[in-house]
């Protein structure tokens, strides 16, 4: 429930707040020689585009009606569960692009709205999961239907606050991109530390003895092949997004009852001193635990 609005502000559905919304294309030709298309795999889930994965597709007819400006939204409509809605602002580049039909190309009225606000706002639904529970779900594909998305009321300030607000989360947004550079420059010091006292592992120089995982863990543990229901309190819920690089991410948990806990996944509570080893989405990712908590 959102309580009183500050002055000036206002609640609006998304759609009212657009100058244009649709999708873009599918394509399953590459042409080294055609248009850079945005996919999927191009925005990442913290809101920004990762063009290091470029495709090209061919040029077609209309094509002009399906390009980007900077300030454009790219909403992901169509991914697995867990995935869809992610969304990111497109910034501009220096070559003309298009996008999927896995997207909707939200393009905010400029008299009414800033992509980096909408943006900013979009996110956090993602954040909290509102898309997951809203999307219409097969096997492993869900889809947020365009109507329910554009009947989202969105709290929107005068256009000078959305943009004071959107610089603020960029800043914060900055210093977090720096901190994850931090922490990964930590964890090479800590591969470098690791090979100065134990040698390369690939050519062991100092003769270590060889062994099989198998032979010196106690017990190595799959976790069950159900899909968690989640409970909005309970026992927390760890998945392999909230394992990187050497660490735990105890953001955006959610959680499983206790009865679920105990059917299902009453011997994946992990131990201290237990690790924590991917095998599936960014594999070979590995944590020790290092905490006493009621955790599955």
């Amino acid at each position: 429930m959102i309580g009183t609005l500050p002055n000036g502000w206002r609640m609006c559905k998304l759609a009212d707040l657009m100058e244009d919304v649709r999708s873009g294309f599918a394509s399953g030709e590459n042409d080294q020689g055609g248009i850079l298309q945005v996919r999927m795999n191009n925005v990442l889930t913290d809101g920004s585009v990762d063009w290091s994965k470029r495709r090209r597709v061919p040029m077609r007819n209309g094509i002009s009606s399906l390009l980007l400006r900077p300030g454009d939204l790219l909403f992901n409509c169509t991914n697995s569960p867990e995935l869809v809605g992610k969304c990111a602002l497109f910034a501009g580049y220096a070559e003309p692009v298009t996008f999927s039909n896995h997207f909707l190309r939200l393009r905010p009225a400029p008299d009414k709205a800033i992509g980096s606000y909408l943006n900013r706002w979009l996110n956090l639904q993602f954040n909290r999961r509102v898309f997951e529970h809203m999307c219409k779900q097969w096997v492993n594909q869900a889809t947020v239907p365009k109507e329910r998305l554009l009947e989202m009321h969105v709290p929107v300030p005068p256009l000078p606050e959305q943009r004071r607000i959107a610089a603020i989360l960029d800043k914060a947004d900055e210093l977090r991109v720096k901190r994850e550079a931090t922490l990964e420059k930590a964890g090479r010091l800590t591969d470098h530390l690791f090979i100065e006292m134990f040698g390369d592992p690939a050519t062991n120089p100092l003769g270590w003895r060889w062994a099989v995982v198998g032979d010196v863990v106690h017990s190595a543990l799959d976790g069950p092949h159900v899909s968690p229901i989640y409970a909005s309190s309970g026992i927390p819920f760890l998945s392999t997004r909230h394992i990187r690089r050497g660490e735990i991410i105890w953001d955006d948990l959610k959680f499983i009852s206790s009865e679920d806990a105990e059917q299902h996944w009453r011997k994946c509570k992990p131990e201290k001193g237990d690790i924590l080893y991917t095998k599936g989405g960014t594999t070979g990712l590995a944590k020790a635990i290092d905490f006493d908590r009621e955790t599955t």
